[in-house]
């Protein structure tokens, strides 16, 4: 009995190790466990909510970290089962997803669109890329990260994909950050760490359902069918 609770106990202690203790999603040391035996074909998604230091500064970090909760409840409501959400850190989450490169646009379409419906005021921006065998696979995040980093400098609020990057508009991370693993910084001048220039109108973020009401009380996120079947 004893040699049973121990191992339960450690079983515990390495789910708490994988996951983010706010969103409970993955977090980067799982991520990196999924990214060492990660398929060719499979798309690589790297997301981030637009504008979300503004979110923080108007409405206060409690519902910040509010809407990057019900953000990981939209991603693991609507995600299917062999589809990997982690936090990768602050207002940023990766998406191992096993889909056809085709449906790619529809499935992230519905998924901003799905968002739209609990958050109509924050807007969040993707990047991805397709995993081949001829590349390691932080090398494919980077590839998306740096569509993600065009997406956030070409107005925000959608996605693009590896081949549609403008190679000459913005100057390419290095190789070294492409490759770099889930420890370090995917984008340490990302565009959304710069005064915006969207959301200063005085105006604060409307919160809907999943959102926090001003009495406190929060708003549950909807039940989201499958976005990627």
């Amino acid at each position: 009995m004893l040699t049973a609770r121990q191992r339960s106990a450690l079983c515990s202690l390495n789910a708490a190790a994988r996951t983010d203790a706010l969103t409970q999603l993955d977090n980067r040391r799982a991520l990196h466990d999924h990214l060492t035996s990660v398929a060719a074909g499979t798309v690589v998604v790297v997301c981030d909510l637009d504008h979300f230091k503004v979110v923080n500064d108007t409405r206060g970090h409690l519902y910040g970290d509010q809407v990057l909760a019900d953000f990981a409840a939209v991603l693991s409501e609507a995600l299917r089962p062999d589809d990997h959400a982690a936090r990768y850190g602050g207002e940023e989450f990766v998406l191992l997803l096993h889909a056809d490169e085709r449906a790619v646009p529809a499935v992230l379409a519905r998924l901003r669109q799905r968002w739209g419906l609990a958050y109509p005021a924050i807007t969040f921006s993707s990047g991805w890329a397709i995993h081949t065998e001829s590349r390691q696979a932080h090398t494919t995040v980077g590839a998306a990260d740096r569509a993600l980093y065009e997406a956030k400098t070409s107005g925000r609020n959608r996605d693009i994909r590896e081949a549609d990057t403008a190679r000459v508009s913005h100057p390419p991370h290095s190789a070294a950050q492409a490759s770099a693993p889930p420890g370090g910084p995917l984008h340490p001048n990302r565009a959304d760490r710069t005064t915006p220039s969207v959301m200063t109108t005085g105006r604060t973020p409307t919160p809907t359902a999943g959102a926090i009401t001003a009495a406190g009380h929060h708003r549950p996120t909807p039940v989201l069918e499958d976005i990627s079947s």
